[in-house]
């Protein structure tokens, strides 16, 4: 928990969690904004007020304030604006926010526009004023109670920091959006809008009550709010949904021994759940509070996390209790689909790490900010130094500097869902076994695509800068001719990698062989040659015993076998990573066309050789 937050926790709603990611609509005031420069490509809007917003605990209203909004996004140029909030694709990222201040008590600020086809699309749509919506998402860490209400009461955001800004084409707050003038409404002109939804606000809160009292779902709460539904109608739906539940079985509810309503009894809760998860899908025997639930069915556990909050399941039927547990509309973020989300990557990560290739052990990590083209400038070694003269003269010494066009990263995933059959089902193999494979998967694409760098140009390796592949005699690091693998054809290997010269052709670099690589093929002669020998005459002595680690790579065939030197000296390959991304990553999002939950498996990943001069070949015999 943020420290921000630890003072005022307990005046926050139950169930709030500080950290959480909210977002809030808000709408243009004129289809003509006068503030476009066509020039510059920016555009002038209103991103944040303090008008309040119904979320599941109450009303919501943002301070607007110096001290209250954190806007370090902004100057490091992070603030992106996106289409409607989509933080998962490329080509959604509109353009920057460049500039955000506080004006006449709203969060104003400055837009460019990308040069992308999206970005323009979107800035002839927006200068033309026929899209004006603006959307604004944002992190809570500290939320205050600031009035109390019979039925609802109103919360402050008095720490948050602006995440994003999206374009909207539904907007709903009507004191901001792009805009259309050098002025900013006032003060007075939102309080006296304020007072007019007065009664507005009056039947908001009375249709949350009584649907949530009925035991209604939160999206037809939320639909007769929008639809402006009469309170004796909305009533009489409530009446109607009693009167069918009554018919229903009832489940049993799920028993615990948490002390439901602290922080921490929530949290324990929440990570005895995700271990409980883990088992099932893994196989693998639950820990410490996980053991408590292992045997529970999925609605069970689900039933236990909207209990700790304070629902009611005990007379939902099996299908609609199911939706309830998945849906994520009005829920916090540590909700069923959360802690399932976050079990998922556990048992992605597990899979993935099992099935890694021994070629990444060859290969120095970077990460990447981007997806732009990895390039990188080799420099020779530094000069001799040499002998200062008599009257002290020192003399300028020069590298040699080559630079080197490399690899680049990329996207690799799949798609794959839990429908909310398979929960009314308890049935989390399918699941389970969809994430294991896609992390096996993910480690297969990495090690095809190491192993390629090495098959391709018929087992020469790659092409490389100079036109030539990896292993060529110009480069000094391939045997003139396949000998089989032997102490003798090692030492002509070790040889050659020793006798690497720097990039201007004039310093031996000393190159030291540490990394043997063979096929299956050879994987018992390897491990012969590389045993220690109990010699008792000089010519039975084993040099390379404990010098070398060996390792077997399937994907290649043959009698072919390589050498390589430590990574950390001169490494031959890279791999690299998009930046908070390392390995595969799951995410999840309600299912649109399938009843139940999406979920991706996302891998950012790229690799490519830097140098020719630390690897050798021989092709075998």
């Amino acid at each position: 928990m943020p420290s921000t937050a630890l003072e005022n926790v307990r005046h926050a709603p139950e169930g709030w969690t500080p950290g959480q990611i909210e977002s809030r609509y808000v709408a243009a005031q004129s289809l003509t904004p006068r503030s476009y420069n066509e020039k510059d490509r920016t555009i002038e809007a209103v991103f944040a007020t303090g008008y309040r917003v119904r979320r599941w605990f109450g009303w919501e209203e943002l301070a607007i304030r110096d001290d209250a909004i954190n806007l370090q996004r902004v100057g490091l140029g992070k603030v992106r604006l996106l289409d409607h909030h989509n933080q998962f694709e490329r080509n959604a990222v509109l353009g920057v926010v460049t500039d955000a201040r506080i004006a006449n008590g709203a969060l104003v600020g400055t837009i460019r526009f990308s040069d992308s086809d999206a970005g323009l699309a979107a800035e002839r749509q927006v200068s033309s004023g026929e899209l004006t919506g603006i959307s604004v998402g944002y992190r809570i860490n500290k939320l205050i109670l600031s009035e109390t209400g019979e039925d609802d009461d109103v919360y402050r955001a008095d720490a948050w920091e602006l995440l994003e800004v999206s374009l909207v084409s539904v907007p709903a707050d009507p004191h901001a959006g792009v805009r259309s003038a050098d002025t900013l409404p006032r003060k007075s002109q939102m309080l006296e809008t304020e007072t007019t939804t007065a009664a507005e606000r009056q039947r908001t809160a009375d249709i949350t009550f009584i649907g949530r009292k009925a035991g209604l779902d939160d999206e037809v709460i939320q639909s007769a709010i929008r639809n402006n539904t009469s309170l004796s109608d909305f009533r009489q739906l409530a009446f109607d949904k009693l009167a069918a539940d009554a018919d229903k079985i009832r489940i049993s509810a799920v028993h615990t021994s948490v002390e439901f309503g602290r922080q921490d009894s929530d949290e324990t809760l929440q990570t005895a759940i995700t271990g409980a998860l883990v088992s099932r899908m893994s196989g693998a025997a639950p820990e410490g509070p996980a053991r408590e639930y292992a045997g529970r069915s999925l609605l069970e556990l689900g039933s236990a996390l909207l209990q700790a909050r304070g629902e009611r399941v005990s007379w939902l039927g099996r299908d609609q209790l199911a939706e309830r547990i998945m849906a994520r509309g009005m829920h916090s973020t540590s909700d069923f689909p959360a802690l399932l989300n976050t079990a998922g990557n556990r048992v992605l990560a597990d899979s993935y790490k099992v099935a890694q290739s021994p070629l990444k052990a060859l290969a120095r990590r970077r990460t990447r900010v981007d997806f732009r083209d990895v390039t990188g400038i080799n420099l020779s070694e530094p000069p001799r130094l040499l002998k200062v003269n008599e009257s002290g003269e020192i003399r300028h010494g020069s590298r040699v500097e080559e630079s080197r066009p490399r690899y680049k990263i990329d996207d690799y995933g799949r798609i794959f869902a839990l429908t909310r059959r398979a929960l009314v089902n308890d049935d989390l193999s399918a699941f389970g076994d969809a994430l294991s494979a896609f992390g096996r998967g993910a480690a297969a694409t990495e090690a095809d695509l190491l192993a390629d760098l090495f098959l391709t140009n018929g087992g020469n390796g790659t092409t490389l800068w100079d036109n030539k592949p990896l292993f060529h005699a110009d480069h000094r690091n391939r045997a003139p001719s396949g000998a089989p693998l032997s102490i003798d054809s090692l030492g002509q290997a070790r040889q050659a990698m020793r006798e690497q010269t720097d990039i201007d052709g004039k310093s031996l670099i000393n190159v030291s062989p540490r990394h043997l690589v063979v096929g299956p093929a050879l994987e018992t002669a390897a491990e012969q040659i590389l045993a220690t020998i109990a010699a008792t005459q000089s010519d039975h002595v084993n040099p390379f015993a404990g010098r070398l680690t060996l390792h077997v790579e399937p994907r290649f065939t043959g009698n072919a076998w390589r050498l390589f030197a430590d990574p950390a000296e001169l490494p031959c390959i890279e791999v690299a990573y998009l930046e908070g991304n390392e390995g595969p990553q799951l995410s999840m999002k309600e299912g649109w066309t399938t009843l139940g939950q999406e979920f991706r498996a996302l891998l950012t990943f790229g690799c490519g050789v830097v140098e020719f001069r630390s690897a050798y070949l021989n092709p075998g015999a």
